[in-house]
């Protein structure tokens, strides 16, 4: 049962950081050199609250958060039948609340589960070239003011908008195919005096890496 929590974890940090920033250690990712973001975030399959936290212009980050799964929706479901195809018990079901930790370092990425206290470690890949292509896929299509900052919209494929400030995304807005836009994520605070700890970017201590 550890694993489909985990994979599900995995599905809904993807899904937030998707498209979201650059990565290289030889350039600055952000405009800004530390900062704090507390964002809301509605994704279909799950909603929550989430913080980011980065040093280094963006190349040691963390994002902590909670989400609160659907577990009706048939993306939930999908993961469910995965592992429990005859499991007709509640017992080993997704759960409607997950606590998410992701950590990246120089070097390494830390995916975290803090309700079960598992996580994933791996190094860290830097994909300049594959990010190029993504930006370049990227058109400006207007600026905007959020939050009191001036951004950049930007869009992707024709159904993904990002509000850039500095560099990083505030605001993701999907568009379908009849123009209805449905915001899937905003910041709701950014702290650019926020101090970074000594053990900022350190996984927990209880945490049992699989």
């Amino acid at each position: 049962m550890m694993k489909v929590y985990f994979l599900l974890t995995l599905f809904i940090t993807f899904y937030l950081n998707s498209y979201s920033q650059d990565s290289s250690l030889s350039k600055k990712i952000y405009d800004i050199k530390s900062c704090k973001i507390v964002y809301k975030y509605n994704i279909g399959f799950a909603k929550g609250e989430k913080t980011i936290i980065f040093d280094n212009w963006g190349n040691i980050e963390k994002e902590n958060g909670v989400a609160y799964i659907d577990t009706l929706h048939p993306i939930t479901k999908m993961f469910d039948s995965l592992f429990h195809k005859s499991d007709t018990t509640t017992k080993n079901k997704i759960p409607s609340t997950q606590h998410i930790l992701a950590i990246q370092t120089h070097d390494i990425i830390y995916n975290i589960d803090l309700d079960k206290k598992i996580g994933s470690m791996r190094t860290r890949f830097h994909l300049e070239e594959f990010l190029g292509v993504t930006d370049s896929l990227e058109k400006i299509i207007g600026a905007d003011t959020f939050l009191g900052k001036q951004c950049i919209i930007k869009e992707f494929g024709g159904q993904l908008r990002f509000w850039y400030w500095n560099k990083i995304v505030l605001k993701k807005v999907f568009v379908d195919s009849n123009g209805d836009k449905s915001v899937q994520e905003y910041a709701i605070e950014i702290d650019e005096n926020y101090k970074i700890k000594p053990d900022e970017f350190e996984p927990p201590k209880d945490i049992i890496f699989q």
